[in-house]
């Protein structure tokens, strides 16, 4: 019996150990980013993808097992995302920050039975794909990578871009005596040759 206790010790210190550890890398999530406000966005809407829940040996061939994950995730111009998600272990929200610039991104899920995520990873344009790693308070590390799959328009950004400002070219200041230059003439000898060297 004082076995068990001390077992269950050893496991909730290293519970306390890695929701600390969580809890820095949602601190440290804007840092690690840099947000900024931005004109262009991945897209707002559902995404689909898959994460490897942690290092199982499926096949003959040793292929690892992955699940599939859901999000319907809202990208806003001054670098926020939020929304919700859908995976085997429940249903979770999100909130996080990214960078279009960097092409960064990395978001806190909260989850049913206190389960926390940290999801970091880069957003590629051309494929529309998130791909990168999560830490869970549960000590799981694994891969993560989702898609674009299509916009929803519940789920627009909800801040407004960033003002442009257009510079319009102006036009060179009118002539005037006080920014005229004087030349005088330059004498032209029409009887030399200085081209060729005299002889």
């Amino acid at each position: 019996m004082l076995g068990a206790y001390f077992g269950l010790g050893f496991l909730c210190l290293g519970c306390v150990g890695i929701a600390s550890w969580i809890q820095r890398l949602a601190n440290g999530r804007r840092s690690r980013t840099g947000p900024a406000q931005t004109e262009t966005l991945p897209g707002s809407g559902e995404w689909l993808g898959t994460y490897v829940p942690f290092s199982t040996k499926g096949g003959p061939y040793g292929e690892t097992k992955s699940l599939t994950t859901t999000y319907k995730l809202t990208f806003d111009y001054d670098g926020t995302v939020t929304g919700t998600g859908t995976d085997a272990d429940g249903t979770f929200t999100v909130n996080g920050v990214y960078s279009a610039r960097s092409g960064r991104v990395s978001w806190g899920e909260m989850g049913t039975d206190n389960l926390r995520v940290d999801v970091t990873g880069r957003f590629d344009a051309s494929r529309r794909s998130i791909s990168g790693r999560y830490h869970a308070n549960t000590g799981v590390s694994n891969a993560i990578a989702i898609r674009f799959m299509e916009a929803d328009a519940s789920l627009a950004p909800t801040t407004k871009p960033p003002a442009v400002t257009v510079m319009t070219p102006t036009a060179p200041p009118a002539p005037t005596t006080v920014n005229m230059v004087q030349m005088e003439p330059i004498p032209v000898d029409s009887g030399s040759d200085t081209t060729a060297p005299s002889s």
